[in-house]
C-alpha cells in the first residue's frame, strides 16, 4: 500500500471553516466539515468546499473533532449513507441546539455514531483511528490519533491546556498513554499565533483565574449580565460557582438544558461541573421541558426555580445572556432594559467581535449598547508554548500548522525554532504524501 496522503481542503491560512481529508489505499476519511466564520475573507466559499470534498469519490466517513460550527456546521451537506462520528456529549448538545434552531436536521444528528475515548473506531479497513479526549472551549472535543499504511499521524483539532480538564494535566497524560514518540505527522491548530498581543494583554490565562476574577466582579455589582457562548461550558460553570451567596444565578431553559447535559457527563470527574446554586429560569417556560429539567436535576443534586424581574431586583443576580438571533422576543434584551441604569456586563467572548475588524458582530454591539462592561475571557485555543510541548512529546517527522492566519511564520516563531526544519506549510487543496 502506498503512503497515506493528507489534503487540507480549507484551513491552511484561515481560522475556522475547516475541512481536511486523509486517504490510505482505497479508504478516504474527512476530518471536520466547518462553515466559514462570519466575516471571514475565505478564498473558498462553503458551497465550493462541499463540491471539492464530495466530488464523486467514495467517502468512508466524516469525523468531527467537536461541535463548533466552524468545524461541524456543514454536516447537513454530507451525502446520505456516509458514516459520521462525534463525541457522545457533543452529539447530545447538538440535538438540544437543533431543537431550537433547525429541527429538520435532528435525524442527521441522531444518525451520528459516537466515539469511545481511547478505543479504535470499528469498520475501517486501512486505518486505525483512536479518538482522544482533549480540552477545548467546546465540551467533548477530540484529537485523532491515526495509524495508516505504517505511518502514525496526530490530528489535534482545536485544543488547549488551560481549561478545567487540564488542571490535572489531562492532555499530557493522554498523549503519554496513546501517542508514541517519533510520529510521522503532526497536524496542529495555530489559532493564537496571530493573536499573541491579545493573549499577552489578557489579565487571566486559565479558567480557574477567570472564576476567581468573576467572583470579585459579581460581588462588586448587584445586577450582572454575562455574555458568553452557550457551549463554552468551562467558563459557564466557573461563572455558575462564582455567584455570591444570596444572589440568583439565572438563565433560560435552553442554556439550562445545555448545562445539565455537560454536568451529567463531566460531574463525576470535575468538581466545577457539580451542583452548586439553584438555577433560576426566566423567559417562556414549557411545562414539559421544565419538568424534565427538574427530574434530571434531582439525580445530580441540581435545583431549579423560576424567578421574575421583581425578585431579581431585590436579590441581585448573575444572568447568562446572549443576543438571541433565533427568537422574536428576546428576554435578555428585556432584562437589560429593565436594569439598564445599574446593569454591569461581563463580556466573555473573543474581543474581535467588538473591535471593528472583519469579524465584527453587529448584534452583540447593539445588545451591549452603552452598558458598562469588562472583558473576562480565556481562549479556547492552545498557547504557543503548549503547542511546542505537544511537539516535544510526540517528536514528529513533519509538522503541518492549520487553523491559523500565520502559517508561513510558524517555523520562525520562537517556541518552534527547534523544529523549523520539520515544518511544512501547505496551501488549501495541496496533497501531502506522509
Amino acid at each position: 500500500m502506498s503512503n497515506p496522503s493528507l489534503t487540507i481542503h480549507r484551513g491552511t491560512h484561515q481560522i475556522g471553516g475547516i475541512a481536511a481529508e486523509l486517504c490510505a489505499g482505497d479508504e478516504r476519511i474527512v476530518i471536520d466539515l466547518g462553515a466559514n466564520l462570519p466575516g471571514t475573507e475565505a478564498a473558498i466559499s462553503d458551497e465550493e468546499l462541499i463540491g471539492r470534498v464530495f466530488d464523486g469519490r467514495p467517502c468512508d466517513a466524516v469525523l468531527f473533532t467537536h461541535l463548533h460550527g466552524d468545524h461541524a456546521g456543514l454536516y447537513r451537506h454530507i451525502p446520505t449513507g456516509t458514516r459520521t462520528f462525534i463525541g457522545p456529549t457533543a452529539k447530545r448538545i447538538m440535538k438540544i441546539v437543533a431543537k431550537y434552531v433547525d429541527k429538520d436536521s435532528l435525524p442527521l444528528i441522531e444518525a451520528m455514531e459516537t466515539y469511545k475515548r481511547g478505543r479504535p473506531l470499528e469498520g475501517f479497513r486501512n486505518m486505525r483511528i483512536i479518538p482522544l479526549s482533549v480540552d477545548h472551549s467546546a465540551p467533548d472535543s477530540s484529537m485523532l490519533y491515526i495509524e495508516a499504511a505504517g505511518k502514525r499521524i496526530l490530528f489535534t483539532g482545536d485544543f488547549r491546556a488551560h481549561g478545567i480538564a487540564n488542571e490535572r494535566g489531562q492532555l499530557w497524560r493522554v498523549l503519554e498513554k496513546y501517542v508514541p514518540r517519533g510520529i510521522d505527522l503532526l497536524v496542529t491548530e495555530g489559532t493564537l499565533l496571530s493573536r499573541t498581543e491579545e493573549t499577552r494583554a489578557n489579565p487571566v490565562r486559565t479558567e480557574q483565574e477567570l472564576g476567581e476574577r468573576a467572583q470579585e466582579m459579581f460581588s462588586e455589582h448587584k445586577y450582572n449580565f454575562v455574555l458568553v457562548s452557550s457551549t463554552n461550558l468551562d467558563s459557564i460553570m466557573e461563572f455558575y460557582h462564582a455567584v455570591p451567596k444570596g444572589k440568583f444565578f439565572v438563565c433560560d431553559t435552553y442554556q439550562a438544558r445545555v448545562m445539565l447535559a455537560a454536568m451529567e457527563a463531566a460531574g463525576r470527574k470535575y468538581p466545577q461541573y457539580r451542583a452548586g446554586h439553584t438555577i433560576y429560569l426566566i423567559g417562556w417556560l414549557d411545562t414539559k421541558i421544565v419538568g424534565r429539567l427538574i427530574e434530571r436535576g434531582k439525580e445530580l443534586g441540581v435545583l431549579f426555580g423560576r424567578t421574575s424581574f421583581e425578585e431579581m431586583r431585590l436579590r441581585g443576580f448573575v444572568l447568562l445572556a446572549r443576543s438571541n438571533r433565533y427568537s422574536g422576543i428576546n428576554i435578555f434584551e428585556k432584562a437589560l432594559k429593565e436594569f439598564r441604569d445599574e446593569a454591569f456586563l461581563t463580556y466573555s467572548m473573543w474581543t474581535g467581535y467588538l473591535s471593528g475588524e472583519r469579524c465584527e458582530d453587529s448584534d452583540l454591539i447593539r445588545f451591549i449598547g452603552d452598558t458598562p462592561y469588562e472583558v473576562l475571557h480565556t481562549s479556547g485555543h492552545a498557547y504557543p508554548e503548549d503547542i511546542a510541548r505537544v511537539i516535544q512529546m510526540t517528536e514528529p517527522r513533519l509538522i503541518v500548522p492549520m487553523h491559523t492566519e500565520r502559517a508561513e511564520e510558524f517555523p520562525f516563531m520562537r517556541p518552534f525554532v527547534p523544529w523549523a526544519d520539520r515544518a511544512r506549510v501547505l496551501n488549501d487543496g495541496e496533497i501531502l504524501k506522509v
